[in-house]
């Protein structure tokens, strides 16, 4: 459960965290590809803060899987609250609460000694910031929206649990809209924008976390 709630916090947080990524440090595979991340980086580094709703699914034919699910994110900077799955993830830029409220625990870890690398926004959410391939696919109406279809593909396949990342960029305002990745297990996972609220006024409070009576400390610091 914890290796797939990594992977979940990690794609979630790259909704809005993606375009943080100069794409001059990507491999320029594709000039049209790289005009529309320029554009959402240009948007999501004018970001003071977020707020936004996501729908997850897992899918996976050979195995008969096909779980929905949703969560919701706000992120300030470097702080961030997470909520997906029954459990709560809570950073406030140097301390990490991941909040498991049916299990009565909660774990506590420094931001950047946490599993998978730090939960930074602006590290390891920027996911394409080195060793990836890029090209543009096509542009094509998701839900009634129209999006740019970006296709990214890792330098480095063996060192990586997935083969490719399809990023659906809105074309009418410069944000991602829906994120989809293959892994090598044959799971598919389907990151969906449901609401997004840019700049919204959220309190530095909001990122710290008070635990409650009864509940266990798991202090991995």
């Amino acid at each position: 459960m914890k290796t797939f709630f990594s992977l979940a916090l990690a794609i979630a947080l790259s909704f809005v965290s993606i375009g943080q990524t100069s794409t001059d440090d990507l491999t320029p595979q594709d000039p049209k590809a790289k005009a529309v991340l320029d554009k959402l980086s240009a948007k999501t580094k004018a970001l003071k803060s977020l707020s936004a709703d996501f729908e997850y699914r897992l899918e996976n034919q050979a195995a008969g899987i096909d779980e929905t699910q949703s969560g919701n994110i706000l992120v300030k900077g470097s702080k961030y609250k997470l909520k997906l799955s029954g459990q709560e993830v809570i950073c406030n830029g140097t301390t990490v609460w991941t909040y498991l409220p049916d299990d009565e625990e909660v774990q506590i870890s420094n931001q950047d000694e946490d599993e998978e690398g730090s939960f930074s926004p602006s590290k390891i959410f920027t996911i394409y910031e080195t060793g990836f391939k890029f090209k543009y696919d096509k542009e094509q109406t998701i839900g009634g929206n129209l999006v740019h279809t970006i296709y990214l593909y890792p330098m480095k396949p063996s060192e990586k649990n997935f083969h490719t990342i399809i990023l659906n960029v809105m074309k009418a305002d410069n944000r991602v809209h829906s994120m989809i990745v293959k892994a090598k297990d044959g799971n598919l996972y389907t990151y969906t924008l449901k609401n997004y609220a840019p700049d919204k006024a959220i309190t530095d409070a909001t990122f710290e976390f008070k635990v409650p009576d009864g509940v266990d400390e798991i202090d991995l610091r």
